[in-house]
């Protein structure tokens, strides 16, 4: 109940993992102004009930206050991260695991007609992905929006960076998208996150995000050349010598052709 000349809380909310390169970044860009609230969730947690009592202080009690909720981590086709040690995938929604326990009950928090809007890379990306999206809509009840590509921040210098902010495979199926950059963020400020949502996972299995890895040898014993703070998110299979910048990287942040920043690749 909103007392009378309060101020209603937020309509729609961004839950952003912490294992993200750069979160802050994405909370900071969160539109406070237009009615968005921002929940960080520690990916080392194993209790969803924390999550869901910062939600619970955020929005207040479930009372089908919000108009739609993303949620923001890494992922590929047919599987994302809600926890380090929760993997969300076909499997997932046919048990009654930590998953499928929290949205139920985040479900509660949101209206009839309510969007959950997933940002991971690649999540609805193919036959596998397509089918993984309308089996969490159909097992959840939700109207789950996803993107068939990479989600994140393009960056202009480099054609083969291509990705965005829009999630192509929508539950309404709109022939644009949901464009999630306008739906919670202020775009000038997003466009600071020069980041992706695709798993390390999915790099170290020689997904495409840029350079084709699958076909470089990662086969030196040099550590990977970005900086400590990054070698949280290297992939520890070997590195690979790229001959333009003289420098080796790990099967992570090999393709991340970034110009440099945050510890990316280079060239």
């Amino acid at each position: 109940m909103i007392h009378k000349g309060a101020l209603p809380g937020p309509l729609r909310l961004v839950i952003v993992s912490d294992e993200l390169p750069d979160y802050d970044v994405l909370v900071q860009s969160v539109r406070a102004d237009r009615g968005v609230g921002c929940v960080i969730l520690r990916y080392d947690d194993k209790n969803a009930d924390n999550l869901l009592k910062a939600i619970e202080k955020k929005v207040g009690p479930p009372r089908g206050q919000l108009k739609s909720v993303a949620h923001l981590d890494h992922g590929h086709a047919g599987e994302f991260k809600l926890f380090e040690h929760v993997n969300v995938d076909l499997d997932a929604l046919h048990t009654h695991g930590i998953a499928m326990q929290f949205f139920k009950k985040l479900s509660a928090f949101m209206a009839k007609d309510a969007e959950l809007d997933l940002l991971a890379c690649c999540l609805a990306e193919g036959k596998a992905g397509h089918q993984f999206v309308e089996e969490m809509r159909k097992v959840t009840g939700l109207h789950v929006n996803a993107s068939d590509d990479r989600t994140g921040s393009s960056d202009p210098s480099d054609p083969k960076f291509a990705c965005d902010w829009v999630l192509e495979d929508s539950a309404r199926k709109t022939s644009s998208g949901v464009d999630v950059g306008e739906r919670y963020f202020d775009k000038g400020k997003l466009r600071l996150w020069h980041h992706t949502m695709i798993a390390p996972a999915a790099i170290a299995a020689g997904v495409d995000i840029g350079m084709n890895v699958a076909k470089v040898a990662f086969d030196s014993s040099i550590g990977c050349c970005t900086s400590p703070w990054y070698r949280v998110s290297c992939v520890n299979s070997g590195t690979a010598f790229c001959g333009k910048c003289q420098y080796h990287y790990c099967r992570y942040h090999f393709p991340v052709n970034n110009g440099g920043v945050q510890g990316g690749h280079v060239c």
